[in-house]
């Protein structure tokens, strides 16, 4: 799959490994998302959804660990407007953590392929 990356001298270089220079292709930035407010509600629902999901599964290892259910809430709250989101990272790097602290290793490959 040919990825576009900025190269030498203004030309993009091919990431996948070609080698090839594209000199009339447009720099490609796939760092920076712009969405809208409503667009990022919209999407913290559905992530609170899909975390919802797999909820039970964690709770198997973890029964008492109430922070990935905390930053579910916290979404679904700022999804509705009733929070903003600055006040989410904490709940957010909170149900990390959690998801870290399970020494399971299906959990762990997971948490290596992003899920």
């Amino acid at each position: 799959m040919w990825w576009p990356h900025r190269g030498e001298a203004g030309t993009v270089r091919d990431v996948a490994g070609s080698g090839r220079e594209h000199r009339n292709r447009q720099d490609v930035r796939a760092n920076k998302v712009i969405i809208s407010e409503e667009d990022r509600r919209i999407l913290g629902i559905w992530a609170a959804d899909c975390a919802e999901r797999v909820l039970p599964l964690f709770d198997q290892k973890a029964p008492g660990d109430t922070r990935p259910r905390e930053a579910i809430e916290g979404i679904r709250s700022y999804a509705c407007g009733q929070m903003r989101k600055g006040p989410l990272r904490s709940p957010a790097f909170a149900a990390l953590a959690a998801a870290r602290d399970i020494t399971d290793p299906t959990a762990a490959d997971q948490r290596r392929c992003g899920a």
